[in-house]
């Protein structure tokens, strides 16, 4: 896990760490419980290093037996390693304020728990903050795509900025995704208020939304179990511009994907695009779209008009 977080990390390895949670779902869910107990050993104080004094002091003297621990943690933590199965103590995340910043590497995916119960499931090369305080619950999206899984609390709206986008959550699972000056919304579960410049919308469970400059809001239908179908290595995309595909497929290549013409930016692509065939997915572009797709010898990518 820890050189999965390495941005050095190859290519290679992150498409074996994909291969092997794709193996079986039991792979998944391990990985999530390690991902889990790590960020709550994050969130955990630090403690001072004892000075060679206090050390002295508590080393037990010859016919003496003391069970005075050294230094008390705030909240307990009871972790069980017994094969793959892991339990991490409720009390680890505090329930009031809890502020933190998230940030993945290219092709890294981390599901994170929240102070509130809630959870989120940031992508590959996200970057976030999270603010959380006795009246509100926010999340800047300052790169990338999440995954909120949201637990109700009428007290404390759950809100996610994106950009000049505010998106509301009413309860519910949905997902939020930035890619340069756009931004898509999609719901799984429940209801979410969208608020933009360009105006006020409510979106239900199985809606996407894009949103941008100069860009009028258009709400599409697509199944509500597609929202989040990235985290299992499939990225769907519907009528979304070349350019903004591209950039968002970035975040999971090590590749450098290059577009030269303006103009070819803007087709629309409809598709999925499974993560490990990044590759074969670029190839097909000929065929499907009026380009034509070179590959450097540095390994660069480079999707030019076709001539």
């Amino acid at each position: 896990m820890l050189e999965l977080q390495d941005r050095g990390v190859g290519e290679q390895r992150l498409a074996a760490w994909q291969a092997w949670l794709a193996e079986d779902p039991r792979h998944r869910q391990a990985f999530d419980r390690l991902q889990t107990v790590q960020e709550c050993i994050d969130a955990l104080p630090k403690l001072p290093w004892p000075s060679a004094m206090q050390l002295a002091a508590e080393m037990p003297q010859p016919a003496r037996v003391t069970n005075k621990p050294r230094l008390a943690l705030a909240a307990s933590v009871v972790v069980l390693l017994t094969g793959t199965v892991l339990y991490v103590g409720t009390d680890l995340m505090p329930s009031g304020a809890h502020n933190r910043a998230i940030e993945t590497t290219v092709g890294e995916l981390r599901r994170v728990p929240l102070s509130d119960g809630s959870t989120l499931t940031a992508g590959g090369h996200s970057r976030l903050t999270v603010q959380f305080a006795a009246t509100r619950r926010e999340i800047r999206l300052e790169q990338g795509e999440a995954f909120f899984e949201v637990a109700s609390d009428p007290v404390r709206p759950f809100v996610v900025h994106a950009g000049d986008t505010t998106v509301r959550a009413l309860g519910t699972a949905f997902n939020v995704r930035r890619t340069g000056t756009h931004t898509v919304i999609a719901v799984a579960q429940g209801l979410v208020e969208a608020r933009s410049p360009a105006g006020v919308t409510q979106l239900m469970a199985g809606q996407q939304l894009r949103l941008g400059p100069q860009l009028p809001p258009k709400t599409i239908t697509m199944a509500s179990t597609a929202v989040a179908s990235w985290r299992e290595g499939q990225r769907q995309y519907r009528a979304e511009p070349l350019a903004d595909v591209i950039a968002d497929l970035a975040r999971y290549s090590t590749r450098r994907i290059s577009i030269e013409d303006e103009a070819i930016g803007e087709l629309a692509v409809t598709g999925t695009v499974f993560e490990r065939d990044i590759d074969k997915w670029l190839n097909s572009l000929e065929s499907a779209l009026p380009v034509e797709v070179r590959t450097d010898t540095d390994g660069t990518v480079r999707i030019e008009a076709r001539r």
